[in-house]
């Protein structure tokens, strides 16, 4: 078990029988193959903010980023957004991730009547506060 964990903090790869069975213990969290050590072996400082790190921040705190992007500056491209945001995300995602997260996260934005895409455009995007709701009150 504890070469295991090695393997993990190491970044080495592991069989997906190895995950499940250190998944099954709570050992180990993400997705595989990208797996890091879980908060319950996260002892000393440093793994401590290497776990957070990690795992990164709570939707909500993404989603209150983006809205406050936009309330700022009145509106936001995506470029503005992706700026703003892509540093806060998880270390453990790829580019391509997080950028998915950043479309996932609008995505749900919108539809939840949060923000508006007044362009129309995907690629050229100008987002703009829809409606003075808090994320507390869509929940």
């Amino acid at each position: 078990m504890i070469v295991l964990l090695d393997k993990v903090q190491r970044k080495k790869e592991i069989s997906k029988a190895e995950h499940l069975s250190l998944k099954k213990k709570k050992l180990v969290e993400g997705r595989y193959p990208n797996l890091f050590v879980s908060s319950v072996l996260a002892i000393d400082k440093e793994l401590k903010a290497k776990y957070l790190k990690n795992r990164g921040l709570n939707k909500t705190v993404y989603q209150n980023l983006i809205i406050d992007c936009v309330t700022q500056f009145g509106s936001a491209s995506r470029e503005d957004i992706n700026e703003y945001i892509l540093e806060m995300l998880p270390k453990i995602l790829t580019e391509k991730q997080k950028r998915k997260k950043i479309d996932n996260l609008l995505g749900e934005m919108s539809r939840t009547g949060l923000i508006v895409n007044q362009s129309k455009s995907r690629r050229f995007s100008k987002w703009v506060i829809a409606v003075k709701k808090t994320l507390n009150e869509i929940d």
